[in-house]
């Protein structure tokens, strides 16, 4: 995904898409996304800084890598700090993985 201000937008569309498959989504599914929205926002503003010169340098590169492992681990310990992760979280940190995928990072 290369336009930085599509990315928040693309990513929480697939992700309500992916919780709404059941036609319902919980309160924890919900708190989930927001966390992710919140991981992604901070990724968004590093790619923005980093393409301000139209050039991504290994830092930056370096630096986009660690923001989107922080997308996933700050959704997998929310996810599980109930003590387990359920099937349908399961399934949207599957989704965000995906998404994470596409992210530009050079």
């Amino acid at each position: 995904m290369d336009d930085p201000s599509k990315i928040l937008d693309h990513t929480l569309k697939k992700l309500f898409d992916k919780a709404f498959e059941d036609n319902l989504i919980d309160d924890k599914e919900f708190e989930l996304i927001q966390r992710i929205e919140i991981s992604v926002e901070e990724y968004v503003e590093g790619l923005n800084k980093a393409l301000l010169d139209k050039v991504i340098t290994s830092e930056e590169s370096d630096k986009l890598e660690e923001l989107k492992q922080k997308i996933v681990d700050e959704a997998e310990s929310f996810a599980s700090s109930d003590g387990e992760i359920d099937a349908e979280e399961a399934e949207l940190l599957k989704t965000l993985g995906s998404i994470l995928k596409r992210y530009r990072t050079d």
